[in-house]
């Protein structure tokens, strides 16, 4: 995605540390983190620089994340004074898919909570004895 004002100070020394590059679209930036093409995709939204990583490579990732908390770190120290700053936020791309197969989660959790629901309004309403 297009660069933000903060990672345009960090000067041009960042791409040969990690694999900067830019997307058409939101959706192909994370998808080129998830397999592996991109180190990570970064938005910053104001002072919210947030930054999309994958945990399947551990040394990139470590990398990624010693990166931006040192970028944001930097930028922070001039703003002291101001009483203002940045935010980094970290989201792993591997912890949230896409589509139907990211709801599982949540649908099981959905049958495991009606299960034991089911259970205690048999135990408390007694319907074996009507």
């Amino acid at each position: 995605m297009g660069p933000g004002a903060l990672l345009a100070r960090a000067g041009p020394g960042l791409d040969k540390v990690l694999d900067v590059g830019h997307a058409s679209s939101w959706k192909l930036a994370l998808r080129d983190v998830r397999q592996g093409d991109d180190d990570a995709a970064v938005e910053q939204i104001g002072p919210l620089l947030v930054v999309h990583y994958s945990i399947a490579d551990p040394t990139t990732a470590g990398l990624v994340q010693t990166i931006f908390a040192s970028i944001v770190g930097e930028a922070n120290k001039a703003l002291v004074k101001a009483n203002r700053g940045y935010l980094l936020l970290m989201q792993d791309v591997m912890a949230r898919g896409e589509g139907p197969a990211a709801a599982l989660p949540d649908i099981g959790i959905l049958l495991l909570l009606t299960a034991v629901l089911c259970l205690i309004s048999v135990r408390v309403f007694r319907w074996d004895e009507i």
